[in-house]
């Protein structure tokens, strides 16, 4: 909440944020996510973000959507997707 006084009247007057707020996701916890979850849909709701979002974070940091298969889901319990 952002507090502004009105240039006219000189009132205190109390703003509320337009738009989305940032979601701050690093590529270790989205690729942690995944590797949990076994699919992007899954991974989203977990991280609470949008799929969009996801596939937004994968293409910026050159990482393919099959990103799954660089784990060793055997290891952690998952399926193997390879």
């Amino acid at each position: 909440m952002k507090v502004i006084v009105c240039q006219h009247c000189g009132q205190i007057a109390a703003t509320l944020p337009l738009g989305r707020s940032a979601t701050r996701i690093s590529v270790i916890e989205l690729c942690d996510a995944l590797a949990k979850h076994g699919s992007i849909r899954e991974a989203a709701n977990a991280l609470g973000c949008s799929r969009g979002l996801v596939y937004k974070i994968l293409k910026a940091n050159g990482i393919k959507k099959d990103c799954t298969k660089i784990y060793d889901f055997g290891a952690l319990g998952g399926k193997n997707y390879e």
